[in-house]
């Protein structure tokens, strides 16, 4: 049957297309990717015809390969973007630890007694 064929063949388009992006890390366009090919397999799952497990069965170990490494360029991503995570919300902390230094400092505390003091200066 024609029709599974092209979607496989269109399974493995997909398939690369977001294995080429994840390298790139183009994230939108692998989501994307990623999006087509889940409507792809669904598809294909509804077709059950003998052909089906053939030219799965064909393109499989291509399939397999570029799948594992797909999973690992996204571990990598995964990784760099919790790393950045907690970089950022340390930055912030700090940048928010500063900021109440700063504001005791420049008279705009709550503390009377500090600001008397800074008065006298």
């Amino acid at each position: 049957m024609e029709t599974i064929k092209s979607i496989v063949d269109q399974l493995m388009k997909e398939t690369k297309i977001m294995h080429s992006a994840l390298k790139a890390g183009d994230l939108e366009v692998a989501l994307e990717a990623l999006n087509e090919r889940d409507q792809l397999i669904s598809l294909l799952e509804k077709l059950d015809v003998p052909e089906r497990a053939k030219n799965i069965r064909e393109i499989y170990p291509e399939y397999e390969v570029i799948d594992k490494e797909c999973k690992a360029l996204i571990q990598e991503l995964r990784d760099e973007t919790e790393e950045a995570f907690y970089k950022n919300r340390s930055l912030k902390h700090q940048t928010h630890k500063n900021r109440i230094a700063h504001d005791r400092y420049s008279n705009n505390a709550l503390s009377e007694f500090g600001s008397r003091i800074d008065n006298r200066k």
